[in-house]
Parts: C-alpha cells; structure tokens; sequence
C-alpha cells in the first residue's frame, strides 16, 4: 500500500529549525509509516485520524486514507 504524504508550512517549518540528526530522525518515521509509535484518536467524529509520536516530538493529526 503507498501513502501520500503532505505537510503543512508550518510543520516543515519546525522541522527545519531542527538539527541536522533530529531532522533526520523526523523524516526518517515519517518516512516509515505505518510502523512506529502511531495511534489512533479516539472520541472525534473522524474515524482515520491518527498521530505520531517521534521521541519527544508528537506531530499533529494526520489522516489514514
């Protein structure tokens, strides 16, 4: 199954005021979804919205299509 991948300018913002490594590490599960530390939100009227965590870092929702 692939994936469609879209950020928002104010993610890739914070992405890059990053360091090199922590940008690395974000692109890097971002770029192994669906593995990693991914849940699914519950209690919002939309059924696909989920979230990611990357060490300290949560990014905000993102929908499974």
């Amino acid at each position: 199954m692939s994936y469609k991948i879209e950020f928002k300018s104010d993610a890739l913002k914070f992405i890059h005021k990053q360091s090199k490594s922590q940008q690395m590490r974000i692109m890097s599960s971002i770029n192994k979804l669906p593995s990693g530390d991914v849940k699914k939100l519950l209690g919002l009227k939309n059924e696909n919205l989920y979230r990611l965590r990357i060490r300290i870092f949560q990014t905000n929702l993102f929908y499974k299509y």
